[in-house]
């Protein structure tokens, strides 16, 4: 199922690189410019760490924007396991599950609570959550009511045919 995020079409992710690659490569030449004694009124500020933490932070949004305008979610159940894959093209995670320890499976919006420690609900929060020990795992962003409450109606047959409790 493709995820729909916050951000609609890839205008946002062209915009994006332009506006991190120019000031990108300004950070590479001033950096160039230190090493080179040729910088004048940067004086020891070590311009590098600043370009260095740019890099991480333009990657980590490059990351998110990528996930939310081409990202997918594929659900598989298996005889005892449900594999939730997660990713864009062949990058990403694979998560499985073990039927008999997925419990109270529901329809459940997740609203950012940034108080909580937790943030936002994250690229990967959709409507579709269920308890697996001590955390709760979500899927199924970007589909909506009917489709999420479909797959747990579909979840939920195949965990109680398995063996497992209802939904």
């Amino acid at each position: 199922m493709p995820v729909k995020g916050h951000v609609s079409g890839k205008g946002a992710l062209v915009l994006w690189l332009m506006f991190w690659g120019c000031l990108e490569v300004a950070g590479l030449f001033a950096v160039w410019q230190q090493l080179t004694g040729r910088a004048e009124g940067v004086g020891d500020f070590p311009v590098g760490l600043v370009v260095l933490g740019w890099t991480v932070f333009g990657v980590f949004v490059l990351n998110t924007l990528n996930m939310q305008t081409r990202g997918r979610e594929v659900l598989i159940l298996r005889a005892d396991v449900l594999i939730i894959k997660r990713g864009v093209e062949n990058i990403g995670s694979t998560d499985e599950y073990e039927l008999s320890r997925v419990k109270n499976l529901r329809y459940q919006l997740r609203q950012p609570n940034f108080l909580d420690g937790k943030g936002g609900p994250g690229p990967w929060a959709g409507p579709v959550a269920f308890d697996y020990g001590s955390r709760i795992v979500r899927c199924g962003k970007g589909v909506s009511e009917r489709a999420a409450r479909e797959i747990i109606e579909i979840v939920g047959g195949y965990r109680h045919v398995a063996g497992g409790s209802g939904p």
